[in-house]
């Protein structure tokens, strides 16, 4: 396919754009130490959260900067260097930053 289409992506507002599964378990993406915490435990409620590909994401970078979108990654980085919080890779903080924010393509 072309990577033009992802140019033309309508973000209907949101901050991120990307390829999205929404069947996925999410238990698998994060340890005991996060789910029985309970603000981390409750970080998902009420939102739809779909796993979504890193990889290939359209980013409204006006909006990212003026969210302070990196800072919230980095902060749950950060959780995860002092607890073990996750267990998989580099798409649990976008999970925890992102969940049911994010606009499918």
């Amino acid at each position: 396919d072309d990577i033009a289409k992802l140019w033309e992506a309508d973000l209907e507002g949101k901050v991120l754009a990307a390829p999205e599964y929404c069947h996925a378990n999410f238990t698998k993406y994060f340890t005991e130490i996060f789910w029985t915490n309970p603000v981390w435990g409750r970080t998902f409620e009420g939102k739809r959260p779909c796993y979504f590909n890193t990889g290939v994401m359209v980013v409204d970078m006006e909006k990212w900067r003026r969210g302070g979108y990196k800072e919230k990654i980095e902060e749950w980085m950060e959780m995860q260097k002092r607890n073990r919080i996750y267990d998989l890779g580099s798409l649990p903080p976008f999970l925890l930053v992102f969940a049911g924010e994010i606009k499918g393509i």
